[in-house]
């Protein structure tokens, strides 16, 4: 799965006259940290939560590709082009 990041606003400066980062630059380091947060993480990996509607609005979802379903309260993954529950043995 590719990640889709916006464009950094180079035309833009990025600190104001007080030396804080402008607005804008802000919002785009912002937006990075959400489209990566479900990748980078110090102490494991987040995986993204969706809904059931929001899963399948993802356009062509790689094979592999794992997500928490919020509506079904389950984990799930791209098998085969459908998606599949992720079965845990309890412990």
């Amino acid at each position: 799965m590719s990640l889709q990041f916006n464009p950094p606003p180079i035309y833009n400066r990025m600190l104001d006259e007080q030396g804080r980062v402008s607005g804008e630059w802000q919002k785009w380091f912002n937006s990075m940290h959400e489209a990566t947060r479900s990748y980078l993480d110090p102490n494991g990996v987040y995986i993204p939560q969706l809904t059931t509607a929001e899963r399948d609005a993802i356009p062509n979802p790689d094979e592999g590709l794992q997500i928490y379903n919020k509506d079904e309260l389950e984990g799930q993954i791209r098998q085969n082009a459908m998606w599949r529950r992720i079965v845990t043995n309890p412990t």
